[in-house]
């Protein structure tokens, strides 16, 4: 969380990893908040303290 910037790839490749590697649904939706963060607010990302980059 303190990087300047982000790698959004790296971040959905995760995602996708955490989902498809998971047996149960919990697992499987553990990544739903990165996954809504990367699809609807992409253009405005922070981390909570306000630093991270602004796009």
């Amino acid at each position: 969380m303190e990087q300047t910037t982000w790698d959004q790839a790296l971040l959905q490749d995760l995602v996708d990893v955490m989902t498809d590697a998971s047996i149960c649904g919990l697992g499987q939706a553990a990544s739903n908040r990165v996954r809504s963060v990367i699809r609807y607010f992409h253009m405005s990302w922070r981390p909570v303290n306000g630093t991270g980059p602004q796009r």
